[in-house]
């Protein structure tokens, strides 16, 4: 029996991976806790079921992530912030307490291996996955293989500066730069509405502006899909993809307010590569995303795609 878990900012969720399928599929709330503590609530949240016979366990997670030793560096969504977080080294911190192979990935790669084998593995060999939730993380797939980068890591696209102007009580790793994910992630357009609107809101007070037509929140919508579309274009011309899909919770929701802005503004950003006839991306949003972290982790821990497989063994 494997274990799979993917760990995000704002929900953990954890499954029985049995080759095939899921089972079973649990989830919690992601605390903010020191890096140890974070590790307890891990194993405590997996011990619910009965882990006799447990062969390893796949995790998927918000990174920076080192993915050849299966350690966390400094993450922006996940903690209290304080410097248990700066390296830690949760693949072996789990293995000692859970006394099993434990393989650690970024989430944004453990996303694009969900659905790339088990749904594009026949169909295309170049896609990328951008997710998007508490953060935003992007992995791609190109030829068949997945793209990494230098120093052990992962790429952390989703921290892409996306303007040189800083903006005053923004909070980014980047001297309040904004980034791919200030722009694009549910907690940072939620953030944008508020304070916009000069009041406290959560993501789903903001769905029910949107869908009650706020003109000030349609507006900001369709800002979003513009940088969407920049981000976008940015991504196809890092990789030349034939599909990009959109991933998680929030952009599923929210497709009726800016889908139709994001393609008209990617068809003008791409139009020099469309002339010198070059297919447009196709653009999917996921329908089971909740579930592709998880298949990831399963695929990764069960094939050895990771180049950290090895870790706790």
């Amino acid at each position: 029996m494997y274990l799979v878990i993917d760990v995000g900012g704002t929900k953990i969720r954890s499954a029985v991976w049995d080759g095939h399928q899921l089972h079973d599929i649990q989830s919690m709330a992601t605390p903010k806790v020191s890096a140890a503590v974070f590790v307890d609530g891990i194993v405590d949240h997996l011990s619910s079921r009965n882990l006799a016979g447990l062969q390893g366990l796949g995790v998927s997670t918000a990174g920076p992530v080192d993915v050849v030793n299966g350690c966390i560096r400094n993450p922006a969504n996940l903690g209290n912030g304080d410097s248990s977080w700066a390296y830690f080294e949760m693949a072996k911190d789990l293995k000692d307490k859970l006394h099993c192979p434990v393989v650690l990935d970024n989430d944004a790669a453990m996303t694009v291996f969900g659905q790339y084998y088990s749904i594009e593995k026949e169909k295309t060999k170049d896609i990328v996955m951008v997710t998007v939730g508490t953060g935003v993380g992007v992995g791609a797939m190109v030829g068949g293989r997945l793209v990494r980068a230098g120093q052990n890591m992962h790429p952390e696209l989703g921290h892409f500066v996306m303007s040189d102007q800083p903006e005053v009580d923004l909070s980014t790793p980047f001297a309040n730069f904004p980034t791919l994910e200030s722009y694009l992630s549910g907690f940072h357009f939620s953030v944008r509405v508020a304070k916009a609107l000069g009041r406290s809101l959560d993501g789903n007070e903001v769905t029910a502006l949107s869908a009650a037509g706020n003109p000030q929140v349609l507006a900001m919508w369709q800002d979003y899909g513009r940088r969407m579309a920049v981000a976008l274009t940015n991504l196809y011309l890092a990789y030349f993809p034939q599909k990009i899909v959109l991933s998680g919770g929030f952009v599923k929701d929210a497709r009726p307010y800016f889908y139709d802005t994001m393609e008209q503004w990617l068809s003008k950003l791409l139009q020099q590569r469309t002339a010198a006839g070059m297919p447009l991306p196709v653009i999917e949003i996921a329908e089971a995303y909740a579930q592709l972290p998880l298949l990831g982790a399963g695929y990764n821990i069960q094939l050895g795609m990771s180049p950290q497989s090895k870790v706790g063994q």
